[in-house]
């Protein structure tokens, strides 16, 4: 993700007058020298890619271990596959893996200029998936490769505000709860106070170690002044996962305590949650209370957050020391709602809510002002209903889960038949919403 200001090296911005030519502030809307269209979603790659920090920060550790950077072509992975091969200087191919547990395939075509909303299309993008098993960020869905095919290919249409991404399945991704700080400017001089771990869907065990040190100096060469703090999981089939978090090393700066935050990607409802055998309490409202700041206590919620964040139980645990090991036991609700079963149900719950809002500027959203069954309407609100159920009701949760696919193909029969401008591209949105 790149996104600067542009320099004064040619064109019309070849000098510094007028000085704002070179100046782009994506966060400083409405004057950030861009159109206003663009501003959700750089503001969406750059929250994602800060939240990203502790990943990132592995990569260059990686690096300096192996030379290895973390941006890796396809064929470092996957040298033996023609198709790890494919990249062109025409944009064909264009994918990466970001470290060992992420796939991008950023879009670099533009979109298509006939479905227009917000002033943005829908662009095709062609992806490779290499054999194994990957969860799409965007929707949700897994996707299992079999080691004979070699040449899977998914091709669907994005909107502006989607970068295509896949997890490998069963993977651990590192992140900072931006959220739970009062501001993400200067987080990466930080020490992490707070540090999450999404565990993505689809593997029985797995874990990651994060690379910590003062960020400022090179007493990690001279002192050995650095640690690593691993995050594993395993699963007890569907009923339960335990969650083990200990750090190894230390250096003058480590904090002696910290928040964690365990985002179980993909998962149903939890029955309960302890840490090291201290029961966890459940708050129907866990979103808010660690909105800008480190939760009170802890806690364990359901969410179903923006794109690209996903859906799923979150567990938060505050005043956690780094000196002790810590042991979190997670059993869930609804043991017989498999993974499979929530495979591709959070794709069309952004993309309707996106559909729903670019038809509510002209007020054409079926519903709005007649007595339609207005489906997209309600697709748009399963999220909310989700977190709702998740503590409130089980059997409510599993009944939303299982209507997700018949509220999508009605709402994509809904829209099909509305002839309003804005039409054609909430149909695009909610056509590519669970591929």
């Amino acid at each position: 993700m790149r996104n600067h200001d542009r320099g004064m090296s040619a064109g019309s911005c070849a000098n510094d007058s007028p000085f704002d030519c070179s100046v782009v502030e994506p966060w400083n809307a409405p004057n950030a020298n861009f159109p206003a269209v663009f501003e959700e979603a750089n503001a969406m790659a750059l929250q994602f890619r800060g939240a990203l920090l502790p990943y990132v920060y592995n990569g260059h550790r990686a690096a300096f271990d192996s030379g290895v950077g973390l941006i890796r072509p396809m064929y470092y992975h996957f040298p033996q596959l023609d198709s790890a091969y494919a990249m062109d200087g025409n944009g064909n191919g264009v994918q990466y893996m970001f470290g060992p547990s992420m796939l991008f395939s950023p879009v670099v075509t533009p979109g298509s200029t006939s479905q227009l909303a917000k002033g943005a299309g829908m662009a095709q993008k062609n992806t490779w998936l290499p054999p194994g098993t990957w969860v799409d960020a965007n929707s949700g869905v897994v996707t299992t490769v079999a080691p004979s095919d070699v040449s899977h290919n998914i091709t669907k249409a994005y909107s502006l505000q989607e970068v295509p991404l896949w997890y490998a399945a069963g993977s651990v991704i590192p992140y900072v709860p931006l959220r739970s700080l009062p501001t993400s400017i200067g987080n990466a001089a930080r020490q992490y106070g707070s540090l999450g771990f999404r565990i993505v869907n689809g593997g029985d065990a797995g874990e990651v170690s994060v690379y910590e040190d003062d960020g400022a100096t090179t007493a990690y060469l001279t002192d050995n002044a650095y640690a690593w703090t691993t995050a594993a999981y395993a699963y007890s089939g569907t009923a339960s996962v335990k969650i083990t978090i200990s750090t190894s090393g230390s250096f003058p700066e480590m904090l002696a305590t910290r928040a964690y935050q365990i985002h179980l990607l993909n998962s149903g409802p939890v029955a309960a949650v302890t840490a090291n055998g201290v029961a966890v309490p459940y708050n129907r409202y866990g979103r808010v209370a660690n909105a800008g700041r480190t939760p009170a206590s802890n806690q364990h919620f359901w969410e179903c957050s923006p794109q690209p964040w996903g859906m799923g139980a979150v567990i938060d645990v505050v005043g956690a020391s780094t000196a002790q090991p810590l042991t979190i036991q997670v059993t869930f609700a609804a043991p017989s709602l498999p993974q499979a079963t929530v495979s591709g149900v959070y794709g069309p719950i952004m993309h309707a809510l996106w559909a729903k809002g670019n038809m509510d500027e002209d007020r054409s959203t079926p519903g709005s002002s007649s007595d339609d069954p207005a489906y997209t309407s309600v697709l748009s609100s399963v999220g909310g209903a989700l977190e709702y159920l998740a503590g409130a009701n089980v059997t409510g949760f599993v009944a939303a889960v299982h209507s997700v696919p018949g509220l999508l193909a009605s709402a994509i029969a809904e829209i099909s038949q509305l002839s309003d401008p804005r039409q054609a591209y909430a149909l695009a949105l909610l056509q590519n919403a669970a591929l």
